[in-house]
């Protein structure tokens, strides 16, 4: 079922990002989280083609994310990000930090995110060597041109420290909790600023 359920999740989102857009809400970059198995099926290029023909979504407007499991260097891994690439839509690494990649494998990846895991997040206050290992994924993402994304930020304390260490997006509980699409746009609405 997951590539059903993957193909009516994307264009679900792609359509609600649109509708959003129609409304007048500023653009916003849809991000949608796609199995690891789906992910390296070499359908996934023409299921992504088909979603961005089929609900007229900017490419630059669409972020799939992928846990770090599915980072490899295999060629035909490779030839998947980069077929992605090539269409124009953003990739993010997610739970970056609690998984198996290796340096070699991000050498060779065209992604434009890397997602620190909520794991991290949770004890940034707390511990020193938190900290580092933040601070050292943030450096060599930037120094690797990747986008910085703190998950599961749930207090402005936690929000200040990453933003001192040079993280420039965040998400989590400080900033909204799950809720409706409604909900979704009242906040794009009420330019809630932290």
């Amino acid at each position: 079922m997951i590539k059903p359920l993957t193909e009516w999740v994307l264009s679900t989102a792609c359509n609600q990002s649109i509708a959003w857009k129609k409304a007048g809400l500023p653009a916003l970059r849809m991000a949608v989280n796609i199995s690891p198995s789906h992910f390296l099926d070499k359908d996934i290029v023409l299921l992504i083609k088909h979603v961005i023909n089929e609900t007229g979504i900017v490419p630059a407007e669409l972020e799939l994310e992928v846990t770090e499991g599915v980072v490899q260097t295999e060629q035909q891994n490779l030839s998947i990000f980069q077929d992605l690439k090539d269409l124009g839509i953003i990739l993010a690494i997610d739970d970056f930090g609690t998984g198996y990649s290796s340096f070699a494998s991000l050498k060779h990846l065209t992604i434009d995110c890397l997602k620190i895991d909520k794991y991290f997040i949770d004890d940034i206050l707390i511990d020193n060597e938190t900290q580092l290992l933040i601070a050292s994924m943030i450096e060599m993402g930037h120094n690797l041109g990747y986008q910085i994304i703190a998950e599961g930020v749930e207090t402005q304390a936690q929000f200040d420290m990453l933003k001192e260490l040079g993280c420039e997006m965040a998400q989590g509980y400080l900033l909204s909790k799950p809720v409706s699409a409604d909900e979704i746009a009242k906040l794009l609405s009420s330019n809630i600023v932290v």
